[in-house]
């Protein structure tokens, strides 16, 4: 671990609840609950004045020291894993400096083997051979390499050593080994060999041939060959440690690598290397004391985080900040035990549910841009049953040819071909049919030609794009450049003569072409679902438009309004509207702050005048506010909302609900409340008690709803209002029919959608 100073650092050890919101250092994997501890340990992490451990180096930043260590560590040898943990037991707890445990750790390794290490041994002074430790045989009885039938090699002679390397005689704390390793260490140190007959001894240093005692020598079984199981038993002095090399400076920075030491001098070995590995070594008498505080204290600070977590819960469920997400909120029950829902809405339009709002946008395009298309204004009743009449109807031809007419004044139509067949001026009541039946046909061989364009594009920049690659790649004489680019330009512009001369298709051969296409294809009835020109041309060109489904109709109209607003006059008409709709808001603001300031004022009077009265111990009547003033406002306010629903060329929904269900109200549409679910499907409530209902529906505690609770509030008289007085003038209505005669009925009974004119010339 990196080094503060000299001293090692200790992170911070915060244990991550399920379900708890953390701020995570990425390098170092520390959770911190609060923002300002994790930018204060952030900022500590970045300054330089940490230190690598394994290197010395100085003057790094935290992730810095990592990268070190850890370059440090790939560049010199490490420990296998059959070794690693045999090293951590005995550097865990020690207490000493790093250089008497390096000692200590490689004289270790130096006289002992462990099963499963791979060794080379020799047999005698020309003979060698490779094989894995099996285990230590603990009474050995030969000192002499002997196979597997105890025979000894012909070839082979004494292969113990004359004499055994002195060592230093240190002291290892017998805890720290398990207890296969401890009963080594104890042999090692402590047991003597008994006298045995035809074997060569060690020689014994001065201290034990005084006492004329000889030192045990280790053995260890080996196999060399798994098949036939053939195995040696030899002496440790013969027997060579393959890979890794050990050496001193290897177990110094492995020391450092996977221990640090504590305030008390001992050392600790990091807690996931022990778990990993399965280490266990008994704590020592004298330290226990330490690490029962130790694990006490953590003890205590989990407690008090676990008590914070408690506590903040309840916090919660007792306190609910409000508005919330509106899913997140569970609905109340009604009295029968279920869950309650929005109110039903009516749904009984002349056309279907899905295709009522492409039916409501072109009736206010008509109507929004009447002085542009010159339409005169007609009711939505007059325009659904236009649609829905038989017949040809003036009102559903004027609107064609108005539409029309507003989509040939597009530049795309005033040049070439479509100029001559597409013309303003010669369209009238007798042939916008034919001409509206053309103008699809020409509209989805435009849009085929402008496919088709796109697509070379795409191909001619792929090209490009690869020549570009070719020329970067292999680079080429600048004659042989110039000779491929004149090439390529004589083919691009053989290309453009083509498509211009196919452009330049009369609308004749292209009708003739596509007849005899579409005479091919199937005779079945085509329906027209969409607004796609290509599904509009076919069902013109084989159905009657009289008999054409009112959703058929309308998909027509609506793809008309749709081409008609690229229109430079009703994009000059938009941007007008927009100028006005902004003056007429600013003078609104400006009414709204001189209407609090002539309250404010009064409140002030009326507070002067009760000081007055209280110094005075007099009463006398208060001033009344100026509520004529006051009134005038007010009508100017209201009179410049109704402008501005005038002059505004968008229209923006009241609200939405938990389901995100639009809703939506019309001054041009008096009486009803309409309804726009996620699916595009539309409703609408008509009287004042479902009004009450759906308003008793509405939580105020979600976002959404309580938005669209305040929106509905404000504006809660003028649809209630306009809700009576439409379901009174529907009674009056039906009443009035019933008492009408049937002669009456036969001359009257003509309706306005009949008798309707366009005052425009």
């Amino acid at each position: 671990m990196p080094l503060l100073g000299k001293q090692p650092y200790e992170l911070n050890k915060t244990k991550p609840k399920v379900g708890g919101e953390y701020f995570v250092v990425r390098f170092t994997n520390e959770h911190f609950k609060t923002y300002s501890e994790y930018i204060e340990a952030l900022e500590r992490y970045r300054q330089r004045i940490w230190s690598c451990s394994l290197t010395g180096k100085a003057n790094l930043t935290y992730e810095e020291a990592l990268l070190s260590e850890k370059t440090a560590l790939d560049k010199g040898s490490k420990f296998s894993d059959l070794l690693l943990p045999h090293c951590l037991r005995l550097i865990q707890y020690q207490e000493m400096n790093v250089d008497d445990l390096r000692d200590i750790i490689s004289e270790y390794f130096s006289n002992n083997y462990f099963a499963g290490e791979h060794v080379t041994f020799k047999i005698s002074e020309t003979k060698k051979f490779t094989g894995k430790v099996l285990c230590r045989i603990k009474d050995p009885m030969i000192t002499t390499a002997t196979d597997s039938n105890g025979k000894t090699p012909s070839s082979s002679s004494s292969s113990t050593s004359s004499k055994d390397k002195t060592s230093k005689k240190s002291k290892l704390n017998s805890k720290n080994l398990s207890e296969s390793e401890s009963s080594d260490s104890d042999d090692s140190s402590s047991s003597r060999s008994s006298s045995s007959s035809s074997t060569s001894t060690s020689s014994s240093s001065s201290g034990s041939s005084n006492n004329n005692k000889k030192k045990e020598i280790k053995v260890y079984k080996i196999l060399i060959d798994e098949k036939t199981g053939k195995t040696y038993d030899v002496p440790i002095s013969d027997i060579i440690r393959r890979v890794p090399p050990i050496n001193k400076q290897m177990i110094k920075d492995t020391i450092k690598l996977v221990a640090k030491r504590a305030k008390k001098g001992y050392w600790l070995v990091e807690e996931s290397l022990i778990q990993k590995y399965g280490v266990s070594v008994p704590i020592p008498h004298h330290l226990r004391g330490d690490s029962e505080l130790k694990r006490k204290a953590e003890e205590m600070e989990n407690k008090k985080d676990d008590q914070e977590e408690e506590q903040e819960e309840v916090r919660k469920r007792k306190k609910s900040v409000y508005p919330m997400e509106d899913l997140e909120i569970e609905r109340g029950v009604d009295t029968d035990g279920a869950v309650v829902t929005r109110p039903i809405a009516s749904n009984n339009f002349v056309c279907s549910q899905n295709v009522f709002g492409d039916l409501l946008m072109v009736w206010f395009f008509l109507n929004r841009f009447e002085y542009v298309i010159h339409l005169s204004p007609f009711s939505l009743e007059d325009f659904e049953s236009a649609l829905s009449h038989p017949s040809d109807t003036t009102l559903l031809s004027e609107t064609h040819m108005r539409l029309l007419r507003m989509i040939f004044s597009l530049p795309i139509y005033n040049q070439g071909t479509p100029k001559k067949t597409f013309s303003a001026k010669m369209l009238t009541e007798r042939n916008w049919l034919p001409t509206l039946k053309a103008y699809f046909q020409y509209e989805t061989r435009r849009l085929d030609i402008e496919e088709k364009r796109k697509q070379e594009k795409k191909k001619q920049i792929e090209i490009q794009n690869n020549q570009m690659i070719d020329l970067a790649n292999d680079l080429q004489d600048d004659e042989m450049k110039d000779e491929k680019d004149e090439e390529k330009d004589d083919e691009k512009d053989g290309k453009g003569s083509q498509q211009d001369e196919d452009e330049d298709i009369s609308m004749e051969d292209s009708s003739d072409e596509e007849s005899e296409s579409e005479d091919d294809s199937s005779e079945e009835d085509l329906q027209i679902v969409s607004t796609d020109p290509k599904l509009i041309s076919k069902s013109l060109k084989k159905n009657n438009y009289y008999r054409l489904d009112i959703e058929e109709k309308i998909f027509i109209l609506s793809y008309l309004c749709q081409q008609s607003i690229a229109s430079d006059k009703i994009r000059k008409h938009i941007d007008e509207n927009e100028e006005t709709s902004n003056e007429i808001r600013q003078e609104k603001r400006e009414l709204v702050a001189e209407e609090r300031k002539i309250k404010r004022e009064g409140e002030e009077e009326k507070e002067k005048e009760k000081e007055k009265e209280k110094k005075k111990k007099a009463s006398s009547p208060p001033l009344p506010l100026n509520t004529e003033q006051l009134d005038k406002i007010q009508k100017k306010e209201e009179n410049l909302e109704v402008k501005l629903d005038q002059y505004s060329s968008r229209y923006e929904a009241l609200g939405k609900d938990r389901d995100y269900n639009k809703y939506w109200y019309w001054s041009q549409l008096p009486g009803r409340l309409f309804i726009e679910t996620t699916n595009g499907d539309w409703s609408f409530y008509t009287s004042r008690q479902e009004l009450e209902d759906l308003m008793q529906y509405l939580d105020h505690r979600g976002v959404r709803e309580r938005k669209l609770i305040n929106v509905i509030k404000a504006k809660y008289d003028n649809i209630a209002n306009s809700m009576d007085s439409r379901t009174l003038q529907i009674t009056n209505q039906l009443n009035y029919e019933q008492k009408r005669s049937a002669r009456i009925k036969m001359i009257y009974g003509e309706k306005t959608f009949m008798t309707w004119e366009n005052d425009y010339e």
